[in-house]
C-alpha cells in the first residue's frame, strides 16, 4: 500500500517540475527563457552556476495537492555581480598628499664670487678660466654674460662649493662683465660683475698732481689714472730710464708720494697686468712740475703757447718782407740824380 502511494505522488510531481501556473490558476508550460530578456544584463549581473542549496520546503497554493518550490539552482535565476572594486578596474593607488613651501616663502641663498684666471686683462687667442665659488655645496652652477644671458652651466659633484667655466682662445668679442649663480634651495643672488678685456693694448691712462699743503717742507703726490682694476702702476721721470716707483692697485688708479724738493720736473706712467700673459697700456701725456710749487702744467698748453708765438713771429716777419719789399718799389721808380719820372708822363 504504501509503495503505491509512493508511485502516485511522483507520477504527480512530475509534469508540475515543467509548468508553472498563471494568475488564473491555469497551468502553462515553462521553457528556458533568453538570457537578453533579463533585466539583470543591462544592470551588469551575470547568473551563478548551480550550487547545492537545498530547495525550500514545498508550499501550499489554494485547495489542491501540495507543490513544489522551483529550485534555486534553476538556471534563469540571475544573481547580482559584487561591485567592488568600482568601476574603473584596476582602481588606481591613492596618492600621497605632498606639502610645498612657495618658493617665494624662502630667502635667496648668500651670492657667489667670480674670479679668471690667468687674469681679467689678456691678450686674444688666451685661454681663461672662470671660477664661480659658492659659499656652501651647490648642486647646479650658471655663468652669465651682459644682460643675464646663460652662457654655460654646471653640474659638480653635490659636496663641491665651485664649479669651473671654461673659455677657449677667447675673442674681443667675448670680452664684457660675467655674472654666475648656484642653484639649492634655490637661484642665489648674482656674484659681483668680473670685467673681462680681451685687448692687445689697454686705454692710455692720465696723470696729475693732487692739491696739497702749500708748505715749503710738504711732500705732493701724483696720481696716475687707469681704466682696469686691479692693475700694476709705473711712474718715471724725464731722462731717467728705469721706473721712478711701482704701485699695485686694486683700484683703477694710483697715487705716487714726492718729496717737494725734489718733485720739480717732467713726469709721465703707465700700467699693465701684473703678471703674465702681459697686457701694456701706452704712456700718459708729460706732466711738468714747476719750481714753484705744487703747480703743473703740461705739454698741451706749452704747445698751444709755442704755436701762438710762432704765429706772431711769422705775422712780424710778413710785415717786415711787405716792408722791405714796398721801399724797393720806391727806390726803383726814382730818376737818376734823386728825382723822381712823373706818374703822369
Amino acid at each position: 500500500m504504501a509503495l503505491v502511494l509512493i508511485l502516485q505522488l511522483l507520477a504527480l510531481s512530475w509534469p508540475l517540475c515543467h509548468t508553472g501556473v498563471t494568475a488564473n490558476g491555469t497551468q502553462e508550460a515553462q521553457g528556458p527563457r533568453p538570457p537578453a530578456s533579463f533585466p539583470g544584463h543591462r544592470r551588469g549581473l551575470t547568473p551563478l552556476p548551480d550550487s547545492p542549496t537545498r530547495a525550500p520546503p514545498p508550499r501550499r497554493s489554494g485547495p489542491g495537492p501540495l507543490r513544489p518550490a522551483p529550485s534555486l539552482s534553476h538556471p534563469n535565476i540571475m544573481h547580482p555581480r559584487p561591485l567592488n572594486p568600482p568601476f574603473p578596474f584596476p582602481y588606481p593607488k591613492p596618492r600621497r598628499p605632498t606639502y610645498s613651501v612657495p618658493p617665494t616663502s624662502l630667502p635667496k641663498p648668500p651670492k657667489p664670487s667670480l674670479a679668471a684666471q690667468p687674469a681679467a686683462v689678456v691678450t686674444p687667442g688666451i685661454n681663461v678660466t672662470l671660477t664661480c665659488r659658492a659659499p656652501q655645496p651647490a648642486s647646479k652652477f650658471v655663468l652669465k654674460w651682459g644682460e643675464g644671458s646663460p652662457v654655460q652651466y654646471q653640474y659638480p659633484d653635490a659636496s663641491l662649493a665651485l664649479a669651473r667655466f671654461f673659455l677657449e682662445a677667447v675673442t674681443e668679442a667675448q670680452g664684457g662683465s660675467y655674472r654666475c649663480e648656484y642653484h639649492n634651495w634655490g637661484w642665489s643672488h648674482p656674484s659681483d660683475a668680473l670685467e673681462l678685456m680681451v685687448t692687445d693694448l689697454l686705454p692710455r691712462p692720465s696723470l696729475e698732481a693732487l692739491p696739497g699743503p702749500q708748505a715749503p717742507g710738504a711732500p705732493m703726490s701724483l696720481r696716475c689714472t687707469g681704466h682696469v682694476r686691479n692693475m700694476s702702476f709705473a711712474l718715471y721721470r724725464a731722462g731717467e730710464a728705469t721706473p721712478l716707483q711701482f704701485r699695485l692697485s686694486e683700484q683703477p688708479w694710483a697715487d705716487f708720494p714726492l718729496p717737494r724738493a725734489q718733485a720739480p720736473g717732467t713726469y709721465t706712467c703707465y700700467y699693465h697686468t701684473p703678471a703674465a700673459p702681459y697686457v701694456l697700456s701706452p704712456r700718459s701725456e708729460p706732466l711738468v712740475i714747476s719750481l714753484e710749487g705744487s703747480g703743473s702744467v703740461d705739454y698741451t698748453k706749452g704747445n698751444v703757447v709755442r704755436l701762438v708765438l710762432a704765429g706772431l713771429v711769422l705775422i712780424l716777419l710778413a710785415a717786415l718782407v711787405g716792408w722791405e719789399w714796398r721801399s724797393w718799389r720806391r727806390a726803383s721808380d726814382r730818376r737818376p740824380g734823386g728825382l723822381e719820372l712823373d706818374p703822369v708822363a
